[in-house]
């Protein structure tokens, strides 16, 4: 009985964090698309070219999409089985919606910088 009301209870939390995770999945597919980080690139060329920004503005951006590109290699790399396993009925869609949550929830956790240890003084 106590845990059927706790199922009751947490279940619009339970909801709640799901569908975040699901936003948090497509934005970050979206943000690191390889093929739109190559067009990103090439348009930031194409605007150098023509003069519409200077060199340090092209630089800059040249070195974020950089680092962006690596990132979207690394997503796909990470996603290239399981797409596999997918593709060919080997495991469902809600499996692989799951796997390819987990791989994003991995590459953003080494992504992140690592916080400092903090020590204490003691007077």
């Amino acid at each position: 009985m106590v845990f059927v009301i706790d199922d009751v209870i947490l279940a619009p939390f339970k909801l709640f964090t799901q569908v975040l995770e699901k936003i948090r999945d497509i934005a970050y597919v979206e943000t690191y698309d390889l093929e739109g980080v190559k067009l990103e690139m090439e348009a930031n060329e194409e605007l150098y070219e023509t003069g519409e920004i200077t060199r340090e503005e092209y630089e800059k951006r040249k070195s974020e999409l950089m680092k962006k590109l690596e990132r979207a290699e690394r997503l796909e790399e990470a996603l290239k089985e399981d797409r596999e396993l997918y593709e060919t009925g080997k495991i469902t869609k809600e499996e692989f919606e799951r796997r390819r949550s987990d791989t994003i929830d991995k590459l953003g956790r080494a992504e992140r910088p690592k916080k400092e240890r903090r020590t204490r003084k003691w007077r």
